[in-house]
């Protein structure tokens, strides 16, 4: 073993400790344990640590495991030597994208400082000095890192280890270590527990401040009662303010980085790592804009003191906050230190070139980004150069890049673009990671939902997880998107429905309607936006550029307003009138679309215009009077069912939910909409019993009885229960009365969007007509007749996929109506890809993505009178192609949506749509239909002239619209007002 100089007091000690013990009592000194290296830590670490500098992860991961298994071992386990190897262990894990084991080796960082409580006050500091020592010159440096003055100290110091021989300890028996002196690396060592400390706060996110290890070894590292040494405090103060840091102590941090970063005038080994903790937190607070100025400090002092890997961290955090009045600065400094550093770390290079390619979008250099973007990819294609995370960073830079040189995404056509294929693998990276054949969580946030959600199911809903799934359900916040906009990225790309559907659960436990209401409305609207791209920020911005104030949120329009110019752009743009041409409309379009996602993909939150969110005052204190709410949810393998009216909202649980599908089928076979074979006209009004025994179960202990005196139900169903016509259950026991006769019924999707509106009423226009072989297929003549009859009533109409094929997707304001007359069925896998108008299948505007992109705006009502579901053929679906399709069609800006359950066709579709569609303008598409409907019911039908009659049924008489199997299937999506009903006074 190899002996290192002690000084005269630390030996003075150890003679006098032994000189205390009786020679011939003398236990065996040698103790259970291994120790394969006289240096601590050895020097395989040191080269694994080249090796890491040199962006080779898998090399160096390898090495650092050598390195581990050459650590010293006592009678507890592992010595402190391991501490820099598990926290380097944990960096390569990091920048791998394998955080369960990047959180395993930080555990054993913090575990081995608690079991060596008070090592610190073991070690020699004034050994570390080196008065008089020349240090050499360091290598790739920029001016302004080789500007600063470095404190020169020893990599070796005296360390006493081990215990004395005392009779008392002979006396306890058993093995133990005497007292001896080693020399270690206490610096280094400190320096693993600084970067252990950061690591553990970044991949814990707001869950450190309850972390039992980081608390215990911040109380494991209390400066040393008799430390009279400037140096030691200095350095101790400083890995203790990173330990804090990891406690989200960040104010402590900000104010300790002034007073421990220096000593004697120059920096110290730990400095890079505290003043990394200083700008880390500083990105969180409302000073982030200070970020930058503290990022470009720490890189100029890591580069100093020769930690590069430092550098990059720092120069991500300077990009992250950068602003356009300091990005070229950032993107210039950036850059300047990537070519300094090259050749000392690739991994720094890397990272510092992919933050300057960052800071170059956001002052809006795209030829400069580019050329940054390409150096990076020809250094990162190496194969000495591994660096999965760092690759994801620059996905996202790439993605902002593609857009700022005006590319789209095509979802709504073929092939992917440059923006698609860098979304594509930042997504495979953040969402669908792979470390050594086995999926691992690559993300903090996303990791840290998975352990609050476990916690919550634990715990059974205590109050502190349910006030946190509720944070990371929301949309990330601010800061999340300047620290790492992969994070920010990853958890609104993620399917975060367990989490969503548990909070859910916890409300519905607790009984609390106006809670549950509240919580629904974002569940539901995250079924939906969870299928959009970039998780429907996208949509968000669409609505935002182009939805008037007045019909905003509150906070949307503060947002806005906070916003400055950067939606001016894009709302001055789309301001203005769609080209009747549907090659400058396309091009007007994509030209908005290109705004539209550089925003997006820009970092920062964004409010939730789309699904319509509710207002935070409950929905209890708002409907007025006249008016009702009614609300189905699956929650589990149950259905929560609220009743909102006259202040209050009611809450149970449906008994025997698992029945529903049964007897939601049982009522749609007995009106005949299930029926695939045999006669489809009810004989008897059996299906009467049926409903009635379906309100009991929806609706216990008479609660449908309550709305019998009101004016309008809004009626939100959920799974299954989209396919059932409300109005046909009876409000008495007698089951005289339906619902649809005793009050009006409208559906929503959300409780939000039954309220608020995501476009205004349009101006009276041309009314647009789509007719397919959809009035009497196996009859061309007696179909175009149909058409013709329904055209013939309207006194603007506007045909549409016969000479005019403008696609629907780009109507805009042109017309104020469209109704499609086609038997549709949507893509159950792909409900977006449905085609709206039934006739523009080959443009990318037809669809239901199409119709969400820009120009805008769209039609503001829309009558899908051939949609078809599985109803159609005598099935039960989820009944999310309906809640898709209504919801897609709001978000796109149209108002009213009419579409059906079923598709019926012939002439009761010919007489409803005669009645409908020329009173819209007028009545608006509830106050049509409801005439319509009245109409449609006492309209004799000719049983031959209707498709879905079978032949046998041919010569029936009697036969009117009134049968539920003709004016049912029509489902209405319209957002009421929170105004009383005009029948009802003001109270």
């Amino acid at each position: 073993m190899v002996r290192h100089s002690a000084t005269p007091a630390l030996l003075a000690l150890v003679v006098v400790a032994v000189s205390l013990v009786d020679v011939q009592a003398q236990p065996v000194v040698g103790f259970p344990g291994s120790e394969p290296s006289g240096t601590y830590p050895n020097e395989f670490y040191y080269v694994a640590l080249q090796d890491y500098r040199n962006g080779d992860l898998e090399l160096a991961m390898d090495r650092f495991d050598v390195a581990l298994g050459r650590c010293r071992r006592d009678i507890n386990g592992r010595w402190i030597d391991s501490i820099p190897v598990l926290a380097m262990t944990a960096e390569c894990h990091w920048h791998a994208g394998n955080l369960p084991a990047c959180r395993a080796a930080l555990d054993q960082v913090f575990q081995l400082v608690a079991r060596h409580r008070g090592w610190l006050g073991r070690v020699d500091w004034d050994q570390l000095v080196q008065p008089g020592a020349v240090r050499s010159p360091t290598r790739g440096l920029w001016p302004e890192a080789a500007a600063v003055r470095v404190l020169t100290l020893s990599r070796k110091t005296s360390f006493l280890s081990g215990e004395q021989a005392t009779e008392q300890r002979i006396a306890q028996g058993g093995s133990f270590e005497q007292l001896n002196i080693k020399s270690i690396d206490a610096v280094e060592v400190m320096r693993g527990i600084a970067l252990a400390s950061f690591r553990r706060r970044v991949l814990m996110g707001p869950l450190s401040n309850q972390d039992p290890l980081g608390t215990d070894a911040l109380e494991s590292t209390k400066y040393p009662s008799e430390l009279n040494s400037v140096l030691g405090k200095t350095l101790i103060g400083s890995m203790r303010a990173c330990e804090r840091l990891g406690v989200m102590d960040d104010g402590r941090v900000m104010s300790d980085v002034s007073k421990y970063s220096t000593v004697q005038g120059g920096v110290h080994p730990l400095a890079g790592a505290l003043m990394l903790c200083d700008a880390y937190a500083t990105a969180g607070t409302d000073n982030w804009s200070a970020t930058p100025a503290k990022a470009r400090m720490t890189a100029n002092a890591a580069a100093a003191l020769e930690q590069p890997e430092l550098v990059g961290e720092a120069a991500q955090l300077a990009a992250g906050c950068a602003t356009s009045a300091n990005a070229v600065a950032v993107a210039t400094f950036c850059k300047t230190a990537a070519l300094a550093i090259g050749r000392e770390s690739r991994l720094a290079a890397l990272h510092c070139l992919v933050a300057a390619a960052d800071a170059a979008v956001t002052a809006g250099d795209a030829a400069s980004a580019l050329e940054l973007i390409r150096q990076a990819q020809t250094l990162s294609s190496r194969r000495d150069v591994v660096q999965p995370r760092i690759d994801a960073y620059g996905a996202y830079v790439a993605s902002r890049l593609a857009a700022l040189q005006g590319t789209t995404l095509q979802s709504t056509g073929s092939g992917a673009s440059k923006l698609d294929q860098s979304l594509a693998s930042l997504s495979k990276f953040a969402l669908n990671h792979s470390f050594g054949r086995r999926s691992v969580t690559s993300m903090p946030r996303v990791s840290q939902l998975s352990l609050i959600v476990q916690a919550t199911t634990a715990t059974r809903g205590a109050t502190a997880g349910d006030e946190a799934l509720q944070r990371y359900c929301a949309a990330a916040p601010a800061e999340v998107w300047r620290r790492d906009p992969v994070d920010a990225m990853a958890i609104t790309m993620l399917d975060k429905s367990t989490a969503l559907d548990l909070w859910l659960r916890l409300a519905a436990n607790d009984t609390d309607g106006r809670e549950f209401l509240r919580r629904l409305d974002v569940v539901l609207a995250d079924r939906f936006l969870r299928h959009l791209p970039l998780g429907g920020r996208i949509a968000q911005v669409r609505q935002l550029a182009t939805a008037p104030e007045t019909i905003l949120p509150t906070e949307a329009v503060k947002f806005l307003a906070d916003a400055g110019p950067v939606f001016d752009p894009l709302r001055n743009a789309a301001g203005q009138a769609v080209p009747l041409d549907a090659d400058a409309a396309t091009v007007k379009g994509n030209q908005q679309e290109v705004l539209a996602t550089q925003i997006a993909l820009n970092r920062g939150t964004l409010p939730r215009v789309i699904p319509a969110p509710a207002d935070p005052t409950p929905l209890a204190d708002q409907i007025p009077a006249g008016r009702a709410l009614v609300t189905f949810t699956r929650v589990g393998t149950g259905v929560i069912a609220t009743l909102t009216f006259q202040g209050e909202t009611d809450i149970w649980a449906v008994a025997g939910a698992n029945r529903l599908g049964n007897e939601v089928a049982m009522v749609l076979r007995e009106i005949g909409a299930m029926k695939s074979r045999g006669k489809r006209l009810p004989e008897n009004d059996n299906w009467k019993s049926a409903a009635g025994k379906l309100a009991k179960r929806l609706f216990p202990d008479s609660r449908i009885e309550d709305l019998k005196g009101l004016q309008e139900v809004v009626i939100v169903p959920d799974g299954l229960l989209w396919y059932l016509p409300f109005e046909l259950l009876p409000v008495d026991e007698a089951d005289d009365v339906m619902l649809g006769d005793a009050l009006s019924v409208r559906y929503a999707t959300t409780p939000g969007s039954a309220f608020h509106p995501t476009a205004p009423t349009a101006a009276n226009g041309p009314i647009a007509f789509v007719g397919g072989s959809f009035f009497q297929p196996q009859d061309r003549q007696a179909n175009e007749a149909a058409i013709e009859s329904v055209l013939g009533r309207l006194e603007q109409s506007r045909r549409l996929g016969v000479e005019d094929k403008m696609p629907s997707g780009l109507l805009g304001d042109s017309v104020s109506v469209l109704a499609v007359a086609a038997a549709k069925a949507p893509d159950l896998k792909r409900p977006l890809a449905f085609n709206v108008g039934a006739y523009d299948g080959a443009s990318p505007m037809g669809s239901l993505d199409g119709w969400m992109r820009l120009p805008g705006p769209s039609p503001r009502s829309v009558v899908l009178a051939g949609f078809r579901t599985p109803v159609g053929v005598g099935k039960l679906g989820g009944g999310d192609e309906l809640f898709m399709t209504i919801t897609a069609l709001q978000a796109a800006g149209v108002r009213d949506v009419m579409i059906t359950r079923w598709a019926v066709g012939g002439q009761s579709t010919a007489a409803a749509l005669s009645e409908l569609l020329p009173e819209i303008p007028f009545l608006g598409l509830v106050g049509a239909w409801q005439r319509a409907k009245s109409v449609l019911k006492e309209t004799e039908l000719d049983p031959a002239a209707e498709p879905l009659i079978p032949q046998s049924e041919h010569k029936r008489e009697g036969v009117t619209g009134g049968q539920p199997l003709f004016w049912a299937g029509y489902l209405l999506a319209s957002p009421t007002s929170l105004q009383p009903p005009p029948s009802v006074p003001q109270p």
